[in-house]
């Protein structure tokens, strides 16, 4: 059980840490309404943070990748622990 809480955790921290500086850098300029625009405020990018557009995508992409694998060893932990229990 505590491998499938970590596992939940690093999928949080992961999705706050890398994949919502890389949506609110997106998301800047568009018009949406003030829900949207302060959920794309928070963990906004500083200047000096801006990368060029491939190394964005690829932040993205890789940490939706690892977001999968946090996720995957968390079902399966449960699902581990849920069967030595029965």
């Amino acid at each position: 059980m505590l491998i499938a809480l970590l596992g939940t955790v690093a999928m949080n921290a992961i999705f706050w840490f890398a994949v919502q500086p890389v949506n609110s850098y997106w998301m800047e300029g568009h018009a949406v309404s003030s829900f949207a625009a302060s959920f794309f405020r928070i963990g906004a990018m500083r200047e000096d943070q801006r990368l060029q557009w491939t190394r964005l995508r690829d932040r993205w992409e890789y940490s939706h990748l690892a977001r999968a694998v946090a996720s995957s060893v968390s079902l399966l932990a449960l699902v581990i622990s849920l069967a030595i229990q029965s």
